[in-house]
């Protein structure tokens, strides 16, 4: 991924640092631009010529920060981070200062300040930490990097963890900022990293300026004022990425798809006038054409559609990209995202931004406590949480104590800070979706910068924390839909034949979806739902293409020395032999890819 990457020890090997800068350049065009070094630090960028990074470098101290901050000018926005330096130079807490830099403002950024003379180092990301980062302190250094491929480099081991290999598998995201590898995490949102050189190395504190926590307000909102601050951030989101857009001569191009989230950010655009160009991409497995085309002429508007061709069976496209993305989400959504954008690239030409709209499921729909579980971690252990297989099946696959797995997804909901069971599952959920989105949004960004303006600073405050969890179902999107522009509710749309400006068929909706909820929150019904869709999967195609899915599996394991120690090969065979849910197969065709690639790439530091 294009960004920052810094490493800091008590002897930095130079020809070592130079070997991993190369590791950044992960696209052509890629340009790594070293900062600072010395013997005890370096601090570089690596991306396109177009990616946003802003310095100010004197004998002092050194400010980088990548991104963007869509509320304030660049002036305002740098001596904002100078004031930090200042007080960083002359010894001072710099704690109040970045929290106030992060209240302050709304955007998509990572920020280092180096006091040079004091050998003090501060990190921190914006407040929702909108970026990927990766982050390591072994061995009194400190290594951190946009791009994980610069961690594996420079670190002396490199270990698997099999408690998060088994989170993936089951829950398709990790559990507390947890990363695949031992030793290595993901830096989470509002973080602040103290880093100070002493005489036995770099000390790092970790400060959480912002936990994550979805407790309800004292005073929250009604859900009709909720709606109506909702569409007003959104709109101002809006107004602040096309401006800022517009400084740095970006042109905008929207994805528009058969779904609500794209239509809304559309209709939101064509309501502040934005000069857009409106992009439909046929999906290999979903033509929404056909409803993205009567939205966009709707509004008027023309839509230029384009189909990718990503292959799809291809195991050494899916081994790369993988590798190249860091197997944050499955080979198979990753290939097709990727493939997606080397089609834009054909399409459209010029420097633009990418608007996408990702997010709007905060205000949608959160995981439910399902009835007649005595709390939330009861719901984990009887796999009521797990979305592909069962705790039982990939323990045994990974050669895990089942019932100590148990007891860390027990230890997991203890930390917690909400009490409330539906508060605990918002925040579960919030987890959940945030690492997809934010690795789909991190993906597109390696070839144009990505703006997501439903996942801005308050909005995503407020659909994350502030709206309270009774008021989070389906229909409070329609409603936004309505309040936003009566217009986007005309069409219905793509699978649906639902009208939502109809109070009849909205009704009717409501009944179907009541109904779906019930089954879908009882403890002894939602099996049931699963057992059904596991039922439609039941045809030859699917049968052929999940045989042949396994045959990739088993043929990845085999051939690695590194998967042999962590997977017990014949009962992964055994297991997986009767599943007929591809995605679930693709997730653990992704994880033995990434194993395997990252065995042939550094064998020798593997333990």
């Amino acid at each position: 991924m294009p960004g920052l990457s810094i490493s800091c020890a008590n002897e930095l090997n130079r020809a070592e640092i130079t070997a991993a800068y190369k590791t950044l350049s992960v696209m052509p065009g890629y340009v790594v631009r070293e900062f600072f070094a010395d013997r005890k630090a370096a601090i570089a960028v690596s991306g396109y010529d177009a990616y946003p990074v802003d310095h100010l470098d004197d004998h002092n101290a050194l400010i980088v920060i990548e991104g963007v901050i869509y509320n304030k000018s660049a002036k305002q926005v740098m001596a904002d981070l100078q004031n930090i330096a200042n007080r960083l130079i002359s010894g001072l807490d710099v704690q109040k200062a970045v929290a106030d830099f992060i209240d302050s403002s709304d955007g998509d950024y990572l920020a280092v300040i180096l006091a040079k003379k004091r050998q003090r180092l501060c990190v921190f990301n914006d407040r929702w930490g909108k970026f990927p980062v990766f982050v390591s302190s072994r061995n009194r250094g400190f290594v951190l990097s946009r791009e994980l491929k610069y961690l594996l480099h420079t670190a002396e081991t490199i270990r698997f963890n099999p408690i998060a290999m088994a989170e993936y598998l089951l829950f398709e995201w990790n559990l507390s900022g947890k990363y695949l590898l031992l030793d290595i995490n993901r830096m989470p949102p509002a973080t602040l990293y103290a880093v100070d050189r002493q005489e036995d190395g770099w000390h790092c504190q970790t400060i959480t300026i912002h936990p994550i926590d979805v407790s309800p307000l004292d005073t929250s909102p009604e859900r009709s004022q909720a709606i109506r601050r909702y569409t007003e951030l959104l709109v101002a989101s809006i107004k602040n990425r096309v401006e800022k857009s517009r400084e740095r001569n970006w042109g905008l191009v929207v994805d528009l798809s058969g779904g609500l989230d794209s239509r809304a950010l559309f209709a939101a655009l064509c309501r502040v006038n934005a000069d857009m160009t409106v992009v439909h991409d046929c999906l290999p497995d979903a033509d929404e054409k056909a409803t993205a085309t009567q939205v966009a002429e709707q509004y008027a508007r023309s839509l230029i559609c384009f189909s990718a061709s990503p292959p799809l069976e291809n195991l050494d496209e899916f081994r790369r990209i993988t590798y190249a993305t860091d197997a944050m989400v499955n080979c198979y959504t990753a290939t097709a995202g990727w493939y997606e954008e080397l089609e834009h690239n054909k399409v459209i030409h010029g420097t633009y931004a990418h608007i996408m709209g990702l997010g709007g499921e905060f205000i949608r729909q959160v995981f439910q406590p399902k009835r007649f579980y005595s709390d939330v971690a009861a719901m984990f252990a009887d796999d009521a949480m797990s979305r592909y297989g069962t705790i039982d099946e990939v323990c045994a696959i990974l050669r895990i104590n089942p019932g100590e797995f148990r007891k860390h997804l027990v230890d997991t909901v203890a930390a917690l800070p909400e009490a409330n069971p539906r508060d605990q599952l918002r925040h579960l959920y919030f987890d959940n979706y945030r690492a997809i989105d934010l690795a789909g949004e991190d993906r597109h960004r390696m070839f144009h910068w990505t703006i997501t303006p439903f996942l801005a600073k308050d909005l995503l405050t407020l659909a994350a924390r502030d709206i309270p969890a009774r008021e989070i179902d389906y229909f409070i999107f329609f409603e936004f839909l309505n309040e936003l522009d009566p217009g986007t509710l005309i069409i219905p749309r793509h699978g649906s034949a639902v009208r939502m400006n109809s109070a009849f068929d909205v009704a009717k909706c409501k009944l179907k979806r009541r109904l779906y909820e019930f089954l879908r929150d009882n403890r002894f019904t939602f099996r049931l739902l699963s057992d059904l869709r596991s039922k439609n999967r039941h045809t030859a195609q699917n049968r052929r293409e999940c045989a042949a899915l396994l045959e990739h599996i088993v043929q990845t394991a085999m051939g690695s020395e590194l998967i042999g120690t962590y997977v017990h090969i014949p009962a992964l065979r055994l297991i997986l032999a009767r599943s007929q849910d591809k995605m679930r197969l693709y997730q653990w065709l992704t994880l033995l890819l990434f194993m395997d690639e990252t065995e042939k790439r550094h064998g020798g530091k593997m333990k």
